[in-house]
């Protein structure tokens, strides 16, 4: 397990290291991302329209910065992507280890570099039904196999960088989506706590809307 000693603690699968990236290299590296929504290489799922998932140039430095934080460990970091979120966009629960990796190790955690500061985009986790505000410069390094989601934010300036970190003694595991979808629905079905919070009650009609929940169950949960 890699040493978290010095970070905060957000609960036993996620961890923030605040204001390690300087703001210079987060100035940098958000007009990078600006320059990559305007370029042919971004992407948006037809079915999460309002998130670009945006290719071309990552800033050698930050990369160095975080390949600097597992050095000399049994870790390896790659895989680093830009990300932009419009305003009123949340993003949906799931977990890291979801997506097909062709990577031959396992996928041991998923990083988040906060580009700016956000009015919203709070980081949530609903089985643990615990959640924190990102700020600029902050990474996040969190359990490749727990669940989490953002909320939303006013402004236009949702940017972020993702990275995964690769487990170099342990080899790839991949399950189907079929498992993950079914994992994430009973988890949160499961997450009263969460479910009753502010921020799992924002969720609890579009749940509905997905057939994660009952919509019976959300009416109940209104009327309290």
């Amino acid at each position: 397990m890699f040493d978290f000693t010095g970070w905060e603690k957000i609960n036993e699968d996620a961890f923030v290291l605040r204001g390690f990236i300087p703001e210079d290299m987060c100035n940098e590296a958000f007009e990078e991302s600006f320059r990559g929504s305007n370029s042919p290489n971004k992407y948006v799922n037809p079915q999460n329209k309002g998130i670009e998932l945006i290719g071309g140039s990552m800033l050698p430095a930050l990369v160095k910065k975080i390949e600097n934080l597992f050095e000399g460990t049994q870790y390896e970091v790659g895989t680093f992507l830009h990300w932009y979120s419009e305003p009123g966009k949340a993003f949906g629960i799931h977990r890291d280890d979801q997506a097909h990796d062709p990577h031959p190790k396992k996928k041991a955690f998923g990083g988040v570099i906060y580009l700016a500061e956000m009015d919203g985009g709070e980081l949530y986790y609903p089985v643990s039904n615990t959640w924190m505000q990102p700020h600029k410069g902050d990474v996040v390094v969190q359990s490749s196999a727990v669940l989490h989601g953002a909320n939303s934010v006013t402004g236009d300036n949702k940017r972020t960088v993702t990275f995964v970190v690769y487990d170099m003694l342990k080899d790839a595991e991949e399950m189907s989506q079929e498992w993950y979808i079914e994992h994430r629905n009973k988890a949160i079905r499961e997450s009263k706590e969460w479910l009753e919070s502010p921020i799992g009650q924002r969720w609890q009609k579009e749940w509905s809307w997905w057939k994660v929940l009952e919509e019976d169950d959300v009416l109940e949960e209104e009327d309290q």
